[in-house]
């Protein structure tokens, strides 16, 4: 019975090392084939990471921003504004005018004037009544008016009003042109103010009929000194009889605006405007009507200066053929070494060096066409870059 006992004891045995045995082969099993699979996980890995180096997916931080140039909401970049460079204006002097008024010694009459300008008035009579306003730093700027003149219609006439002792030049052409062609000659210079002197009147145009008759006239002139000068004009002429063979020429209302020639457009509005703000008391045109009964009439019209007339005679010129003045002001530039720059956003016109637009790459400035009609505004001022 003991024998039969530890023979079931060893079977019980061997059956337990047999199970050991196989759970320890499979556990080392298990091992292996993990080790194998980490091993392989980690060379995937590994192959992985070296396909992510050369060709890595997007992440959201690398998502491909929007193109700007695909928007079509967005101006494109020819159609972009540059940023201008700095300008610096320098004021032209007829832009900086200064204005005072000015009331004649006897208090006949009051006019504004720019400031440091003077007046040669002389209160002969009240008939032949003149008056002169002029710039002493460029007396080529100058407003010359006279109420009355007189001449002679011919030679016979003129001799003998010369044997009476009166002066009269001969004005056989009664046009407006005719009397500043004979006016400004060198035979009348020794009885005219110096200041208000001018010599071969040539005109350019005839801008219409006069605020007293007449014909207002654009035309060209030399100052005592020989400068050119612009000059806007008028006079109305009328004969009168001294005698049957005798006849003279009354000269109403003789007005001369100068400047010039390059410049007179810039100082035009100041000349027309000085002349418009003239105003004689009421005291002046009853006496001078007074000594002048026959002709009341035609003396208490031609004393009639106001801003009316003076924008009459401005609006003439600015409204006139103005080819002579492109071709006029485009040679002054030429000559003086400038070019007329236009503010494309204000619109003002002004005067640069050649130099100006060389290095310039925005659109506010430009330079005017050649046959631009803004060559006849004045200009406003210089440009420079800062």
């Amino acid at each position: 019975m003991k024998r039969k006992t530890t023979l079931s004891k060893i079977v019980a045995t061997i059956l337990m090392l047999c199970i050991v045995i196989s759970s320890l082969a499979a556990c080392s099993g298990s091992s292996s084939t993990k080790k194998k699979s980490k091993d392989k996980n980690k060379d995937t890995k590994k192959t992985r990471k070296t396909e992510d180096d050369n060709d890595p997916e997007p992440s959201d931080d690398d998502d491909p921003k929007p193109n700007d140039d695909d928007d079509p909401t967005k101006p494109d970049d020819d159609d972009k504004k540059p940023v201008e460079q700095s300008v610096r204006i320098v004021p032209t002097e007829a832009a900086s005018v200064q204005y005072e008024q000015y009331t004649s010694p006897a208090g006949d009459f009051t006019m504004m004037i720019p400031q440091g300008w003077k007046v040669i008035f002389e209160p002969s009579d009240y008939i032949q009544h003149y008056f002169i306003v002029y710039d002493p730093q460029n007396p080529c700027r100058r407003i010359v008016v006279q109420l009355l003149s007189e001449g002679a219609y011919d030679e016979y006439s003129q001799s003998v009003m010369s044997f009476y002792g009166i002066y009269a030049p001969i004005y056989s052409d009664l046009s407006t042109t005719g009397f500043f062609q004979a006016f400004g000659t060198e035979e009348n210079a020794p009885y005219l103010v110096p200041e208000s002197i001018f010599y071969d009147f040539t005109p350019i145009e005839n801008l219409g009929t006069g605020p007293y008759g007449g014909d207002l006239m654009l035309g060209t002139c030399n100052a005592a000194d020989g400068t050119l000068m612009e000059m806007l004009c008028t006079a109305n002429l009328q004969t009168f009889f001294l005698a049957s063979d005798v006849t003279g020429v009354y000269v109403h209302m003789m007005i001369e605006l100068t400047a010039k020639a390059e410049e007179f457009p810039e100082w035009e509005p100041v000349l027309t405007y000085c002349y418009g703000t003239v105003n004689y008391t009421q005291e002046f045109i009853e006496e001078r009507n007074r000594q002048w009964q026959q002709v009341q009439n035609a003396v208490a019209e031609s004393i009639r200066i106001g801003e009316e007339i003076a924008d009459m005679i401005s609006e003439a010129y600015w409204s006139r053929q103005n080819t002579y003045d492109i071709n006029s002001q485009k040679t002054s530039d030429s000559i003086l070494g400038y070019e007329r720059i236009v503010d494309t956003e204000t619109g003002k016109i002004y005067r640069a060096e050649p130099s100006f637009l060389e290095d310039y790459d925005g659109t506010r400035y430009q330079k005017l066409d050649g046959d631009s009609d803004l060559y006849n505004r004045p200009i406003d001022g210089y440009i420079y870059w800062e």
